[in-house]
This record gives structure tokens, C-alpha cells and sequence, in this order.
């Protein structure tokens, strides 16, 4: 049931030489999104297999019972929309194969998971996982503010008809109350990393600001999840940051959706953007806490141990920030003649600015595409 074969899917997809081949896992209504809109651009993606959990005869999807290293053969990026589950039990083997665009980064909120991807992208250095921004507005700025370490909080409030929300049986009860009492009801008020596996299809906006905001994490980026009737026609999306010396903005986004619907309307497309951007090495990169974290829109890849670079290709901008011994450390590089940046936040042991070769204990890269 490869995609590809079009003497077993009479309008299949021809592949052109040179294009992305494309594994969909998950075949809901985001996955068919993806499968058409892809397939309008032949030149950059050929879809080749698609998996659900269940079978799909008509559209010529596989069981999941078949994914396998070996149905992976022919795939350079996999891209699962269906269940953190799928991540947490196929992301280290998928990484072996080809590189992994997370649509539910809510699986990265358990630590076993996301540091089974690290050892794999260690493995596989030439390998990379990316996570979308979704409905996050404005995630290169809690980047930016994280980046430079004057990121001092962040809260993430989530409005959703109660029929949108896909909760664990503890938050079902409240979701009812919300909707017998016609008002607004808080489901959860605290860390993103316990909101996860109660609403994992819900909160991959939440994760996603957790990883773009790597200086407070999982642990630090606070949820607010509030079931409210009153939003036939809408998800709200608003988060606050807080900086240093009082600074503080509020960001509120109002996502066109149906009762009902787990995603708003506009997230698809801004789904699609981020595929599109993971075909292309971003330029503007950072490293902190183990991760490259990109201001587009993704998660991972792993960059060898160390990394060889001349003094001149350090721009004066970024050598006056070296030069003035600061904690963080930004080096530019050129990989396959493309040129890249990227920051070790905090790591006050790197003296060595201009030798060589620099070191790193961590290489876990991790693209946030907007």
C-alpha cells in the first residue's frame, strides 16, 4: 500500500526526483489536510504512505500494526498528527530511518520520551525533529526573551466549548458542570507538564511554549485550561509574559472553530506552514538547555560533538557579544553552504571562544517553526 504505486491507487501522487517523500501518521482531519495541500506542490513533497490506527482500504492507509523500520525504507520525513502515544512508542525507531515532525508535542511533557530522542538524535546526527508553533502567537519572542535569559514567566490560558475538549475522566466531570451551569468552569491551573497527559490532544499549543520558552520548561510555563459554553464559534488562545524590571505584555488569540472541533480553522494552515518551512535549514538558531531552538517552528537534530569554524566567519556584531565574556555564546557556521547561528545559554565554561573546535555535551537540536 505504498503510496507511490500507482498501479494500487489509480491517482496517486507521481514522485519527482529531488522531492521530500512524505510518511503522514494519523489520517483524521488534519492528516487528510495535510495529504491534499501537499500534494499540490509535487516538486517538494511526494506523499508515499500514510498510517492510522485504523485501516483505511479506500485511501490506501496502512494499520499502524505496520509501521516498521522496514515501511520506513523510502520515507525522508515522517509527520504524525494522530496521538502523543504514536511518539512515545515509535519516535526513537522512526529516527532511526528519517527525520520526525511532532504535531503533539505534548508527548516531549513525559521525560523518558523526550530523552529516548535525544540518545536516537545522538545516534543519527544527521537526523532532525521538528515541533509546530500551531496556534502559538508570537513564539519566536518568548524565544528571543528566553534566549537572552530575561524570560521571568509565562502563563498560557486556553478557552475551548466544553465539546472541543478531549479531557482525561478527572476533568470530565467539571466539563460537565460548565456546561449545566451555561458559565465558564477551570478545569487546570498549574504546570503545563501535568496538563499534558490530561488533555493531549488539547494542549499541544501549551507544549509548544513550554519548549519555546526552554529557561522555564515544562515545569515553570503555567496552564490555565477553562471550559466555556458561551464559545460556539471560537478557540482563545491568550498568554501572558513577564520580563525583567516589570515588563509584562498579554498576547490574546481568537481562532475561528466550531463547537466541537479539537483545532481551530486557522491552525491547519499554520501547520502547513510549518512543513514547509522544515524543508529548509533555518539560519536562526539557538542552543540552550540541550536544544537548538529555531524561531520558526519545530524540534530536533543533532549536530556532531564539536563543530569547526574560522574567526572569520564570526560577523563583528557577534564578536563584540563574545568578546565581552558574556554567559551566553553565539558562533555562526556554514553547513552544506548554508550559514547558521547558534547560542549556548549559560554555559560560563566555554573559554575557548576562537579555537579550533568547540565542544558541547548536549546535541539535541529542536525547531520551533512558527
Amino acid at each position: 500500500m505504498d503510496l507511490s504505486q500507482e498501479e494500487k491507487q489509480g491517482d496517486a501522487q507521481p514522485e519527482v526526483k529531488g522531492s521530500k517523500r512524505i510518511g503522514i501518521i494519523g489520517y483524521g482531519h488534519l492528516g487528510q489536510f495535510l495529504r491534499i495541500e501537499l500534494s499540490k506542490s509535487p516538486s517538494k513533497f511526494t506523499i508515499k504512505k500514510i498510517w492510522n490506527r485504523t485501516e483505511e482500504e479506500k485511501e490506501n492507509v496502512l494499520p499502524l500494526t505496520e509501521l516498521n523500520e522496514s515501511s520506513l525504507a523510502d520515507i525522508d520525513l515522517v509527520i504524525e498528527v494522530a496521538h502523543p502515544d504514536v511518539i512515545h512508542e515509535f519516535g526513537k525507531m522512526i529516527l532511526g530511518k528519517a527525520d520526525l515532525f511532532i504535531g503533539s508535542p505534548t508527548a516531549l511533557a513525559t521525560q523518558t520520551t523526550l530523552d529516548g530522542l535525544q540518545e536516537r538524535l545522538i545516534e543519527n546526527k544527521h537526523r532532525s525533529v521538528f515541533v509546530p508553533s500551531g496556534a502559538l502567537w508570537g513564539a519566536n519572542d518568548i524565544q528571543r526573551m528566553a534566549n537572552l535569559g530575561i524570560l521571568k514567566g509565562l502563563t498560557i490560558t486556553m478557552l475551548k466549548h466544553p465539546s472541543s475538549l478531549k479531557v482525561a475522566d478527572s476533568l470530565k466531570m467539571l466539563c460537565q458542570r460548565a456546561i449545566k451551569s451555561n458559565m465558564p468552569v477551570v478545569l487546570y491551573d498549574g504546570p503545563v507538564r501535568l496538563l499534558c497527559p490530561l488533555a493531549p490532544n488539547n494542549v499541544n499549543t501549551m507544549a509548544a511554549a513550554a519548549i519555546a520558552a526552554h529557561t522555564l520548561g515544562f515545569e515553570n510555563t503555567r496552564a490555565k485550561l477553562i471550559a466555556d459554553p458561551a464559545l460556539l464559534n471560537w478557540h482563545i488562545i491568550e498568554y501572558e509574559l513577564e520580563g525583567e524590571n516589570g515588563f509584562r505584555t498579554t498576547v490574546r488569540r481568537e481562532n475561528p472553530a466550531q463547537a466541537g472541533a479539537v483545532t481551530g480553522d486557522t491552525t491547519y494552515f499554520s501547520f502547513l506552514s510549518s512543513v514547509r518551512e522544515a524543508l529548509y535549514k533555518p539560519l536562526d538558531s539557538t542552543f540552550a538547555d540541550g536544544f537548538y531552538v529555531q524561531e520558526f517552528n519545530s524540534l530536533a537534530s543533532a549536530k556532531p560533538d564539536r563543530l569547526n569554524f574560522d574567526k572569520e566567519e564570526i560577523n563583528g556584531s557577534i564578536f563584540e557579544l563574545v568578546q565581552q565574556n558574556l554567559a551566553s555564546f553565539i558562533s555562526q557556521y556554514t553547513v552544506n553552504d548554508q550559514t547558521a547561528f547558534m547560542m549556548s545559554v549559560g554555559d560560563s565554561a566555554m573559554t575557548s571562544h576562537f579555537s579550533q573546535a568547540v565542544e558541547y555535551t548536549m546535541v539535541l537540536k529542536v525547531w520551533i517553526i512558527a
